[in-house]
Parts: C-alpha cells; structure tokens; sequence
C-alpha cells in the first residue's frame, strides 16, 4: 500500500467518525439552531409595516428626470448620487 492511499484511508476514518457525532440535536449545529430560534422573529417586518414600502423615488430616474436605459447610463447615475451624498454629508 503506498503512502497516499494509507493517508486517504486514515483521512476517511477520521471524518467519518466525526460526522456520525454531530448531529442537528447535539454539537455545535444545535447551538446555532438554538440561537437562530431566538433571532428568528427579528428578520421580518412587524405586522403594521407588512407589504408597505414607501413612496421612495426610484434609483434609475437621474435628478433631470432622465431615465436609466443602459449600462453606461447607470455608471453616471451612481456618480451622480455619489456626488449629491458627499455634497449632503460635508
């Protein structure tokens, strides 16, 4: 037997002992379904803000009322409102 394969075989072993003792109710993947349990409620809306977006004035629409129509036109967009944020933040 040469030395990689013997390597291999030892690798194997070793990972699939470890495997069989993790499992979703014990080791690490059960404190993290814990703490997902807990956060769950924080990654959606409350009930009263459901559905409501806003009346915010869309991104492709430069301040001239030009519309976005292409991949360039999108690059000078960003400089645009990139240079409207600096000006507004100082």
């Amino acid at each position: 037997m040469t030395y990689y394969k013997l390597i291999l075989i030892i690798l194997f072993t070793y990972t699939a002992s470890i495997g069989k003792h993790f499992t979703p109710t014990e080791g690490p993947g059960a404190e993290a379904s814990s703490i997902w349990e807990k956060i769950e409620p924080f990654f959606s809306p409350p009930e009263e803000f459901e559905g409501r977006y806003g009346e915010y004035r869309t991104p492709l629409k430069f301040y001239d009322g030009r519309s976005v129509n292409t991949p360039l036109d999108w690059q000078e967009r960003r400089e645009e409102i990139r240079g409207r944020w600096h000006e507004m933040m100082g």
